[in-house]
């Protein structure tokens, strides 16, 4: 049986394999957040290049511009649970309850919403949300 890296790190060490996507339990750090939003941010800003370069290198009609919304629009579907998920989580780490996040839907607010969930440390403490997650130093 072979051991990689990661088993034979000690638990400090190791890396966390779970991937919680879609889910609403829990908390998450602050670094996890900002890795997420710069992912999230990169594929949306590629999607969008790569779908202007294709619209615009084929000359393609108005009728495909169907096709195209049809693909941002199954792409939103996708990715907005994952952002609901994580910014409920990352909620729940600063000791706010996940509906905090309806701050993001007032223009303006939703920018320093945003900021102050990335720049906020984590609680401390264990309470009704969840351990302290893996990664922040206590």
């Amino acid at each position: 049986m072979s051991t990689t890296t990661t088993d034979r790190a000690p638990p400090s060490k190791r890396v966390r394999l779970d991937v919680r996507l879609y889910s609403f339990d829990g908390r998450e750090a602050r670094s996890g957040y900002i890795r997420f939003l710069v992912a999230w941010l990169l594929f949306v800003v590629l999607a969008n290049v790569m779908l202007d370069y294709l619209y615009v290198a084929f000359r393609l009609g108005t009728g495909t511009s169907t096709l195209f919304m049809a693909l941002l629009l199954t792409g939103f579907v996708i990715l907005a649970p994952m952002i609901l998920a994580a910014t409920c989580r990352r909620c729940h780490d600063v000791g706010w309850t996940g509906w905090a996040q309806l701050a993001t839907l007032v223009p303006f607010i939703n920018v320093a919403f945003i900021l102050y969930l990335v720049f906020r440390k984590s609680e401390m403490q264990a309470y009704l949300f969840g351990p302290v997650p893996l990664g922040v130093a206590t």
